[in-house]
């Protein structure tokens, strides 16, 4: 067991590393079918696919405050930003647990209990990854056009056993039989059925922004109509999902991009699908910093202003 623990870590690094070398072996591969590619570079789409994205990484902190709020406990929007942007920092590292515990950490220093951050951090991920499932289904439907039948019959039943999935008491026994065998203390979600069904349609609107901004990404270096706005949304989403579920993959580096090239081939030659979904990753990191670093000049401003009083 001690010996599997010592190993974890550099194999977790080495799948990642083996994913990435398969990428570039690709690039190298395809490179002149890259070179002879029509891009279509628009900087001012990239600036408002920038924009868009950063928006909607603040609506997001705003997300997790609304999830502390329907948990019996207030948090002013700039703390909030503060520790949803600088706890996304943990995202980078293997395992998926140092995002958890950098928000509880910092969370206890706003007078939030251990227990009410690690339900809300619960929720915000549940629902992140039922909404994002629900919109890849739906785009799937919308792109059928209502053709096959089979289809729609069988992400209708997906989408509904999301939202089954989602009742306090089903969330309550999935994340306990979890924390159980990780040795932790199990939650107690005092937040109501409906409520969560609100926080539902208010991230799956965060997933339109999501896919607007990335559509707008995609424009900004190759032509794509704004007809196939909604299968690039549902594509991206279900890409995030998949890197999120990766916990080996820090920050579903490699998982994330693969499945993302994979869906984008269908769209555009493969080595320039691979091409779009490295770019993406550095799209949205440069976004996350300029976020970490916003909310924290906001707050300092805000600590001033209150000195000044």
């Amino acid at each position: 067991m001690v010996k599997w623990k010592r190993l974890q870590k550099p194999l977790q690094w080495l799948t990642v590393v083996v994913i990435f070398a398969f990428i570039g072996q690709r690039l190298h591969r395809d490179w002149h079918q890259i070179s002879q590619y029509k891009f279509q570079f628009q900087y001012p789409l990239l600036l408002f696919s920038f924009v868009v994205l950063l928006c909607r990484q603040f609506s997001a902190a705003l997300g997790w405050k609304l999830i502390l709020q329907k948990s019996g406990h207030s948090l002013n929007y700039l703390s909030a930003t503060r520790i949803w942007f600088l706890s996304q920092l943990g995202k980078y590292a293997p395992g998926k647990v140092w995002i958890v515990l950098g928000r509880i950490y910092l969370s206890q220093k706003e007078s939030i209990s251990k227990r009410v951050s690690s339900v809300s951090i619960v929720i915000e991920m549940i629902l992140g990854v039922v909404s994002g499932t629900i919109i890849f289904l739906l785009s799937l439907v919308l792109k059928s056009k209502a053709k096959f039948e089979n289809d729609i019959l069988f992400s209708s039943l997906i989408v509904v056993a999301g939202v089954i999935a989602l009742h306090p008491n089903l969330l309550k026994e999935f994340s306990n039989f979890f924390l159980v065998r990780l040795k932790r203390e199990p939650l107690e979600l005092e937040i109501r059925y409906h409520e969560i069904l609100l926080l539902l349609i208010y991230y799956l609107a965060m997933w339109f922004f999501f896919g607007l901004a990335f559509h707008l990404f995609i424009n900004s270096i190759t032509l794509v109509p704004i007809s196939k706005l909604p299968i690039m949304t549902g594509i991206f989403s279900i890409s995030w999902v998949a890197g999120f579920l990766a916990l080996f993959a820090p920050g579903g580096l490699g998982v994330r991009e693969g499945i993302l090239a994979f869906f984008l081939s269908f769209y555009f030659p493969t080595s320039v699908a691979i091409v779009l979904s490295l770019l993406s990753r550095l799209w949205i990191t440069a976004v996350e910093m300029s976020g970490i670093g916003i909310s924290l000049i906001l707050n300092k401003i805000l600590v001033k202003r209150r000195r000044a009083r």
